[in-house]
């Protein structure tokens, strides 16, 4: 890190630090080359917006799962959440329901592929998202069915500046360590990104392909309320990315919560064994301890399926108060993680 401080990140790709890489590589059987390297670019692209309970919600395009956070959100903004206990068995069964829906057009339409026509302002449209909602039954599951696509681990940061200047940042090695491999001597990580964000099924949206960029989970997100900032959330977890942050969000803009509580409070998640697309019948429902003991035999008798509670991801976010600047920072107990200030 010290080294890219001084010399630009540019040597990453084309300088001394990618011949390293490159020559570690060739001597271990790998397949990366240089000109690899070189043709890559980083590019800045503008991000989605909808709106949720009077908030402007900022996120990544597709390559990330922004879109389908957004589909679940505008699904449980036709509901009536100011009337609706967030603890309580319909508010569980629909949230879960709704992010299936966003799930399986998750796996039918987002990639990282540039050369893909992906419909998002379909799927983040307040039309859309009436017609999904109709499709839910408020007394039992819906079936659905889906392709396996694994994922793992991520890190997560949120950080806002006196200003109000905001970034939440999320990078992902997939694995807990990626690859398990050390680029030599450089001290970095290689990630196993491709195995898990392309799938060899032919046909498929996120078909391995050379020279394409893979599909990711992350799901950074902005919050604005009348042009301030209100809050910056991520969050690590694999597929219960999406579902974390957004389950955060509402708690912040239909409970009123601080950031804390916001984050720590207990969440509820649909999810799959070693990280695959929590969308096919094998998939189970994770409610953490804190819930109402009736709201479990409530879940079980619409079909849900409850296993004791895995991965619920791990939140970290800041709010600013319109009115003063003054910031909050939340850190998810569920993982290493802190809330600090400077």
């Amino acid at each position: 890190m010290r080294h890219l401080a001084r010399v630009g990140a540019d040597d990453l790709y084309r300088g001394e630090l990618a011949d390293r890489i490159v020559a570690f590589l060739a001597e271990n059987g790998g397949h990366l080359t240089k000109a690899d390297l070189e043709s890559y670019e980083v590019q800045w692209r503008e991000p989605i917006r909808t709106t949720f309970q009077g908030y402007e919600l900022h996120a990544m395009p597709p390559g990330s799962c922004g879109m389908s956070m957004f589909q679940a959100l505008n699904i449980m903004d036709g509901f009536d959440l100011a009337n609706m206990d967030l603890y309580g068995s319909e508010f569980v069964h629909l949230w879960l329901e709704a992010m299936k829906l966003a799930l399986a057009d998750d796996d039918r339409y987002n990639t990282g592929k540039e050369d893909v026509d992906i419909p998002v302002d379909m799927i983040i449209s307040r039309e859309y998202a009436d017609e999904q909602r109709a499709r839910i039954d408020p007394t039992r599951v819906a079936s659905f069915s889906g392709a396996p696509l694994p994922f793992f681990g991520t890190t997560s940061l949120s950080t806002v500046d006196r200003w109000g200047n905001a970034v939440a940042f999320t990078q992902s090695l997939v694995n807990a360590y990626g690859s398990g491999v050390i680029a030599g001597d450089t001290g970095i990580f290689l990630n196993n990104g491709h195995m898990f964000g392309f799938v060899l099924e032919e046909g498929h949206v996120n078909h391995l392909e050379g020279g394409k960029r893979a599909k990711g989970v992350m799901t950074p997100c902005i919050m604005m309320r009348d042009g301030d900032l209100f809050a910056a959330v991520g969050a690590q977890g694999g597929y219960t990315i999406p579902q974390t942050v957004g389950q955060v969000i509402t708690k912040l803009a239909v409970a009123g919560m601080d950031m804390q509580l916001a984050i720590a409070s207990p969440r509820m998640c649909v999810n799959r064994g070693g990280g695959r697309t929590p969308i096919p019948e094998d998939s189970v429902t994770y409610l953490e301890a804190g819930f109402p003991p009736e709201v479990y035999d409530q879940l079980a008798n619409r079909g849900h399926y409850l296993a004791e509670p895995g991965n619920l991801g791990g939140v970290q976010a800041v709010h600013r108060d319109a009115g003063t600047g003054a910031l909050s920072g939340g850190s998810d107990p569920r993982r290493d993680g802190h809330a600090i200030a400077w």
